[in-house]
């Protein structure tokens, strides 16, 4: 998911509110550390909806909630089904350049979150439970063109536990990677109504389209 900025003030639609309510989709693949050695390959992919709400010129802040919809862990010895679960979200960012002139617009945010699945052995149908938390924080450096389209690039920095049954043994990991760098870029068309894609290439990669309208 993604806050969003208007960095001029005709970009906002006439008469628009304070509150932003958007959708995306994201898939996310990395390597989990669970100590001793172990590790599994983790692909995950999932939806959100966000309500956002502007409460200061240049702060926001956002909740969100959606499901997992599904995705891998693979280990050496077994793979497992990410079966359908929960994830929720809470945040806040703060616009630390406003983008006006040759300045560019800069972002600063801050995310934590908990997802709460269960996994299956493809042998089996047992569930096991798969639990996660997150703080996530993240600056992102953009410009946008023509009042209407910023390409801007991103970096995060992010950690937090991971509780699952490796391989019949309770263990607690972490992802191998606890950075993102990625790029994209958002469109607002005017009447309330904006649109992003973003691609993490470097760490824990992944893709996130989404877009969102003004209440």
């Amino acid at each position: 998911m993604m806050c969003s900025f208007d960095d001029a003030p005709k970009r906002r639609a006439p008469g628009g509110g304070s509150f932003r309510l958007g959708a995306s989709y994201g898939y996310a693949t990395t390597t989990i550390l669970f100590g001793e050695g172990r590790r599994a390959a983790s692909e995950r992919h999932t939806a959100f909806a966000l309500l956002e709400a502007r409460l200061a010129p240049i702060a926001t802040f956002y909740a969100g909630v959606g499901p997992v919809l599904g995705g891998t862990l693979t280990t050496p010895n077994t793979r497992h089904r990410v079966n359908p679960g929960l994830v929720a979200a809470l945040g806040a960012g703060v616009r630390a350049v406003d983008g006006r002139g040759a300045k560019p617009l800069v972002t600063i945010s801050a995310t934590m979150s908990y997802l709460a699945a269960t996994t299956h052995d493809e042998r089996d149908n047992h569930p096991i439970g798969y639990r996660a938390a997150d703080l996530r924080l993240g600056v992102l450096c953009g410009k946008t063109l023509f009042d209407a389209v910023t390409p801007y690039a991103v970096g995060r920095v992010f950690g937090g536990p991971i509780w699952w049954r490796y391989e019949g043994q309770n263990a607690r990991g972490t992802d191998l990677y606890k950075y993102q760098l990625g790029a994209g870029f958002s469109v607002a068309p005017g009447r309330g109504v904006d649109a992003f894609a973003e691609g993490v290439f470097v760490g824990e990669r992944g893709i996130v389209v989404g877009a969102g309208v003004r209440l």
